[in-house]
């Protein structure tokens, strides 16, 4: 009963930090000041980072607590969305910073 509370903690904590990716991504402020929209797109980044993290936890306990091998799944396609907003961070970075 205990995994279950915990997972069920992660998964709101996932969805309140993706609710707020989406809102910031509807008041974004405008490209021309330059500082402002990539500090709001870094604080993006990080909420879009731990959102995948709390989503990889809530499975992880999923399966924990069900012994179900389709909360491995889920959890092996969180972490795959994990690593590719990671190395997606790096190559947009990367990109800015060589031109």
């Amino acid at each position: 009963m205990t995994l279950m509370a915990i997972a069920i903690i992660f998964l709101f904590l996932g969805l309140f930090y993706s609710l707020i990716v989406i809102s910031m991504e509807f008041n974004k402020p405008q490209k021309d000041k330059t500082f402002l929209f990539f500090k709001h797109r870094a604080k993006q980044w990080k909420n879009i980072i731990f959102a995948n993290f709390c989503f990889i936890i809530f499975t992880f306990f999923l399966y924990l607590h069900t012994k179900n091998i389709t909360a491995i799944y889920f959890t092996c396609f969180f972490i795959f969305l994990f690593l590719g907003t990671i190395f997606n961070l790096i190559k947009t970075y990367r990109y800015k910073s060589s031109s």
